[in-house]
């Protein structure tokens, strides 16, 4: 094939080229094609011309990725269609109650649970940035933020709730604590609990499994800009970040 290519004045990337061998029997050894100095070991299944190629043609691998593919386009169907489910905007209590509500939950909680208060921002020139700050009780126990560059505020959202649940699980005892995520978009605290939306959905993925290795994380929805002080700790800290220079490759 390399000699092929010169006597035709065609070149072949090496890092594009896959190599598998057909067939039926089961093979004790494949063998290593050499592509100029670089070996190429053989694939297990390739994909050519939008179909999945395994070794002894069978397409069980071509019908696990379609599946797959299928079971995701279904899920996100079904958490559109419960979208609908939710009370009429005129059944849903005033920011202010809610916010007070949400004061007197505080109260309740079990004094050793950290709280993580999260929050995202979209600035005027469409950078996107988080903060987040972790409390027990009323003590600050660590904080951070950072800036994603263009995005969309629910993403910075997103991202503050993984980050600050990343620093929370690195405090010393965090295995034996309650861990309690809040921030003020309902879709993303939404997609946090359940099925991942595609804007950020590898960010929503990380948090769960985070959360389900922790198992004692919870989300909560907790209504923004009502001078709950620890929440404006975090919107403060998204606003500084926003600030900065937006990260590599952004």
């Amino acid at each position: 094939m390399v000699r092929w290519g010169a006597a035709n004045g065609v070149s072949f990337d090496p890092k594009k080229t896959e190599v598998m061998h057909f067939s039926r029997s089961k093979l004790e050894t494949a063998a290593v094609i050499r592509h100029g100095n670089v070996e190429k070991h053989p694939e297990a299944a390739m994909r050519w011309l939008g179909i999945w190629l395994d070794r002894s043609l069978s397409f069980r691998v071509h019908a696990e990725k379609w599946t797959a593919k299928s079971q995701a386009v279904a899920y996100h169907l079904r958490g559109l269609t419960n979208t609908i489910h939710g009370p009429l905007p005129s059944a849903t209590a005033p920011k202010e109650e809610s916010a007070e509500a949400f004061l007197q939950w505080v109260k309740t909680v079990d004094p050793t649970t950290w709280i993580v208060y999260s929050d995202g921002l979209l600035s005027s020139e469409g950078a996107a940035s988080y903060g987040f700050a972790v409390h027990q009780k009323d003590l600050s126990i660590c904080d951070g933020s950072g800036p994603l560059g263009p995005a969309e505020v629910f993403d910075a959202e997103a991202t503050g709730a993984l980050e600050g649940l990343k620093a929370a699980l690195n405090l010393l005892g965090s295995a034996a604590r309650g861990i309690v995520v809040c921030l003020d978009i309902l879709a993303a605290a939404t997609c946090l609990r359940g099925t991942p939306s595609d804007s950020s959905q590898a960010v929503f993925v990380e948090f769960q499994a985070l959360a389900e290795l922790h198992g004692a994380t919870q989300v909560r929805w907790i209504p923004g800009h009502t001078d709950i002080p620890d929440n404006e700790q975090a919107d403060k800290l998204a606003k500084a970040a926003s600030l900065l220079p937006e990260p590599e490759g952004a």
